[in-house]
């Protein structure tokens, strides 16, 4: 079979694929996590790793810290707002106006996507209308837009942003996400760090300083976790992680929610290819979490080798890869919410492959 029969017959193979949790998850406060990837504002040593203030190192929330790779970076340059998208690309943006490999030249306010080779411009605050005195110092992905802090009073068409605030910038419009001040936060706190869980569209949260907000006491190496209503919960307390991270300010994270194994039952959506066979969808709008991956003949489907991973909110997501030669692709897709979940696609037959999906 063709590459491109094995693509349409994707729509029969997606429905093999389907998985919801239908139990509650057990009550553990704030959302569970299940890492972050984290940047101090200075110099310092979390577990065996050295961590300077231009890194990202990731805390497995078990004991270890790995420095991750965000490619050559000046040493002179702060990292002070980051976001890992679902993709492997990695959102950055520092201090400082930093040279790049390729040429890349990045203010303050700018915000750059690193593919694991190449830097490009992804938010260019110039052509934006931002001043060039200000500097983004938190960063997140909500759908197809950017979420965006401040370290400063920025006016940003009809919108002004404290640095206290959290802007979205969707389809050339900003607009007010969080209001620090209107949800309580001390105006003399800089938002410093910040993420978006899009699962339940809980805000996590740090400050350049200590204070406390709906019953919760926090200092600056520590992430509060927002549901956008009423409720703060300590999301990750940094000294209670390593005792060292007292001497620094988190001033950048991005975190991955731990959905859990969780029990399997049948997700009652079929997930089919559209006629241009790069777009998949199904009838229902869901948070979800979809990933990918190849075989070479049909008894392989299932073989859980993932090779690509998205998450959003709706009814579709886009693909345009075309499988090599005499292989196809499948899909499995399932909702992304913060309760426990399990990629299993007949109900309780298939043991041990939770494991295998990220």
């Amino acid at each position: 079979m063709s590459a491109r029969s094995y693509r349409s017959a994707r729509p029969a193979i997606c429905a093999l694929a389907l998985a919801v949790a239908s139990a509650t998850p057990v009550a553990l406060g704030a959302t569970p996590l299940l890492d972050v990837r984290v940047s101090p504002d200075t110099t310092v040593q979390l577990g065996a790793a050295v961590v300077g203030h231009e890194a990202i190192v990731r805390d497995d929330l078990g004991g270890s810290f790995t420095i991750g790779s965000i490619g050559a970076i000046p040493a002179q340059a702060d990292l002070d707002a980051y976001h890992r998208r679902t993709n492997g690309h990695q959102l950055l943006s520092f201090d400082t106006t930093i040279q790049l490999p390729g040429g890349v030249t990045a203010q303050p306010a700018d915000v750059i996507d690193y593919d694991g080779s190449i830097y490009t411009i992804l938010f260019n605050a110039a052509a934006a209308g931002v001043p060039a005195s200000a500097n983004v110092d938190a960063v997140a992905v909500r759908g197809t837009g950017l979420l965006l802090s401040f370290d400063t009073t920025v006016d940003l068409g009809s919108v002004r942003a404290d640095d206290e605030d959290f802007v979205l910038l969707d389809q050339g419009a900003f607009s007010m996400f969080f209001d620090g001040s209107a949800a309580g936060i001390d105006p003399a706190l800089d938002l410093d760090g910040a993420d978006l869980l899009e699962c339940n569209d809980h805000l996590l949260l740090s400050f350049d300083g200590s204070g406390t907000i709906g019953g919760v006491t926090f200092d600056d190496e520590d992430v509060v976790e927002y549901d956008r209503a009423s409720t703060w919960q300590m999301a990750y307390d940094g000294s209670a992680r390593d005792p060292d991270w007292s001497a620094a300010d988190l001033d950048a994270i991005s975190a991955t929610v731990n959905p859990g194994p969780g029990p399997p039952a049948v997700f009652g959506q079929t997930v089919r290819a559209n006629a241009n066979k790069v777009s998949f969808q199904w009838n229902v709008a869901a948070q979800f979490r979809a990933v990918r991956g190849a075989f070479a003949l049909p008894a392989q489907v299932g073989a859980y080798a993932v090779t690509m991973s998205w998450s959003g909110s709706g009814t579709s997501f886009i693909d345009a890869a075309v499988p090599p030669a005499s292989t196809g692709l499948w899909y499995l897709v399932k909702p992304a919410g913060c309760t426990q979940t399990s990629w299993q696609s007949t109900l309780g037959a298939e043991p041990g492959r939770d494991a295998a999906i990220p």
